[in-house]
């Protein structure tokens, strides 16, 4: 059990920034065992094919250590909220080989498979092979599907920022991940994840970084040991419809039938947008889930704006929507009405 002692200062100085490297760590991951990370199925068909015929023998063993450990320099703390993949694959390279050697040897304490034996004698050459084939996996499998990660991404970070900002500490981790568990101490408090080895840290000013992460589903990682700075990266909320191009838009009870009471109240597109809304998705990612052209959902949006039951953020040239407070009491009540 990994315990973060956070103080006043630390708390002030929780950060948010998302990671190209990290998310191609866990997406590889993701890819080499797909039973566990079924969510993700449909991009892994595809990475199968896109990965084909490449030798991955010394990434494979590096990010599978003993009881799923691997070194952290593979995914340093971000040191920028908007990192780029070839800033942070670089950082990779630099690392020192003491620290190569230190963290493969507590990610294998039994001894390194022949893959990584290298380290031992010519680490930084080891490092370079790891950075070249991270990039080789970015390159044919990450690449091309970044635009729509790192929507989803940016509408994680603007919702828990708000969270943050409206709630403190106790909002920001309501959620996070059954794994993990905050207890207000006076000023600060003591953030714990629930597995892994027994180690304490105190944060001491150095705050926290949490990474929101598509492919970390459906676990979370923590990074508290030195050199690097603490952080946690985490599964975002809304992954359900990431993927899907063809499956039905909306299941289960978020499925608008004809005798719906929502549907009887505001219509069904827009009550279909309503229930769509419980995280901040932007004009074409509601387009791509609910299978409705982009100028139907922003007309949608536009009624819902009016109504105010919806709220608008511009992050860069993107514009998220998300039920507000108002929407949120709609959904509520028409909820315990129908049941």
């Amino acid at each position: 059990m990994l315990t973060l002692v956070l103080g006043a200062r630390d708390l002030a100085n929780v950060r948010f920034a998302f990671s190209p490297l990290w998310e191609c760590v866990a997406a590889f991951r993701a890819w080499r065992d797909p039973a566990r990370h079924a969510l993700h199925l449909p991009w892994i068909a595809a990475a199968d094919r896109a990965a084909r015929g490449a030798d991955w023998a010394a990434l494979d063993a590096a990010v599978h250590g003993t009881d799923g450990f691997f070194p952290d320099f593979l995914s340093p703390t971000p040191t920028t909220p908007l990192a780029r993949f070839m800033d942070e694959v670089a950082a990779v390279r630099r690392t020192p080989a003491a620290i190569v050697r230190r963290e493969l040897a507590a990610a294998y304490p039994r001894g390194l498979p022949r893959a990584l034996a290298s380290a031992e004698r010519t680490p930084r050459v080891l490092v370079g092979r790891l950075a070249d084939q991270l990039t080789h996996f970015w390159q044919r499998c990450l690449r091309p599907v970044w635009p729509r990660v790192r929507a989803r991404l940016d509408a994680e970070i603007l919702g828990r920022s708000r969270a943050l900002a409206l709630g403190g500490a106790d909002a920001l981790f309501d959620g996070l991940h059954p794994q993990v568990a905050w207890r207000a101490r006076g000023a600060g408090g003591r953030l714990t994840f629930r597995a892994g080895e027994r180690y304490t840290r105190h944060a001491r000013g150095a705050g926290l970084v949490l990474i929101p992460s598509v492919f970390s589903w459906p676990d979370v990682y923590a990074t508290a040991h030195p050199p690097w700075r603490p952080n946690f990266a985490y599964p975002v909320r809304g992954l359900d419809q990431l993927w899907a191009v063809h499956a039905p838009a909306l299941r289960g009870r978020t499925a608008l039938q004809d005798d719906d009471a929502l549907a009887q109240l505001v219509g069904s597109g827009r009550g279909q947008v309503l229930r769509a809304l419980h995280v901040p998705r932007t004009t074409l990612e509601l387009s791509d889930a609910l299978h409705r052209s982009a100028p139907a959902v922003s007309e949608q949006l536009t009624a819902l704006d009016r109504a105010g039951v919806v709220s608008r953020t511009r992050v860069g040239r993107s514009v998220y929507y998300e039920l507000n407070a108002r929407g949120r009491r709609l959904l509520q009540a028409v909820s315990t009405d129908a049941s």
